[in-house]
């Protein structure tokens, strides 16, 4: 062994011959040369919804159920059922005024305060032309004060017109006026719901199996939730859980959270969405069903 080798053994690292990184080596590096290696996310595997249990059979119990009794709902307050009756008759006189002011001449005859606006049934004089009332809501709403003033012309199955001016202290509709009612009670209807008063304070009630096409929509603060409510609670004081039965979906959480327990309801109320999407399937399939059961 020379002294050539033995040096080569002992600082082999100096003699050591330079390997040439490999192409995949070279790709590798130059990917990382530029900053950060990209992981593309990986998708997750699908997998399959879940079936939701809903058994539609009413919930077994002792004895009939028993519907609830009006008095269970809040009574109305005696300081909003007020109604001044001098200022209604200054409100008419005013109006009146305003009307000759702009050559319309005639009456106030009756007067019908509702919680939001008030109806004044005008009859104007013989002779005069529809056409020059409707077109002077701008103009009365100016004369008056009012934030804004409809006119009905003319009134339906009548000789007057009707005007509505909105009441400067809006009344609260209470569930328990609209349910006191007897036109509530003599309701024929499959589901009968409330929806609250008319603009001359009169209830106004509707059938839901006549509306399968409902839509309820409106601003925020515009009272959807209220009036949904409403209509709920409405319907459970005249149908049992034989007569009727629930599925409600609630992507907000907390809107329907005090109707959940209560007999009425096939499951819990749905606040999952993706149990959402399996519980309007169910839905679909019991009507198409029904369907082909009723053909």
């Amino acid at each position: 062994m020379t002294v050539d080798q033995v040096g080569k053994g002992r600082l082999s690292f100096l003699y050591s011959e330079v390997v040439a990184p490999s192409k995949k080596a070279r790709k590798k590096k130059t990917a990382t040369s530029d900053g950060p290696r990209i992981v593309a996310p990986q998708k997750k595997a699908d997998q399959a919804p879940e079936a939701l249990a809903i058994d539609t059979a009413p919930p077994s119990r002792h004895g009939p159920f028993v519907l609830p009794p009006t008095n269970l709902v809040d009574e109305v307050p005696e300081a909003e059922v007020h109604i001044d009756a001098e200022t209604l008759r200054e409100n008419a006189a005013r109006l009146t005024e305003k009307l000759a002011a702009y050559g319309v001449k005639g009456r106030v005859d009756e007067i019908h305060p509702g919680p939001v606006v008030t109806m004044y049934e005008f009859e104007p004089q013989s002779g005069t032309k529809i056409s020059k009332i409707a077109g002077l809501s701008d103009d009365l709403a100016m004369a008056l004060a009012a934030q804004k003033v409809r006119i009905v012309a003319p009134i339906p199955g009548k000789a007057r017109v009707g005007f509505e001016l909105p009441n400067e202290v809006r009344l609260t509709v209470h569930l328990r006026e609209v349910l006191a009612d007897d036109r509530w009670s003599k309701l024929k209807a499959n589901l009968p719901i409330a929806l609250g008063k008319d603009i001359a304070g009169q209830p106004v009630y509707g059938d839901l199996a006549k509306m399968p096409h409902l839509l309820v929509a409106g601003a925020t603060g515009s009272g959807k939730s209220v009036g949904f409510n409403v209509m709920l609670t409405s319907l459970l004081m005249r149908k049992t859980p034989e007569e009727v039965r629930m599925l409600m979906i609630d992507p907000k959480v907390v809107e329907l959270a005090v109707f959940d327990g209560i007999p009425h309801m096939l499951l819990p109320v749905v606040t999952d969405m993706k149990k959402a999407s399996l519980a309007l399937r169910w839905a679909v399939d019991e009507m198409e069903r029904r369907y082909q059961l009723f053909a």
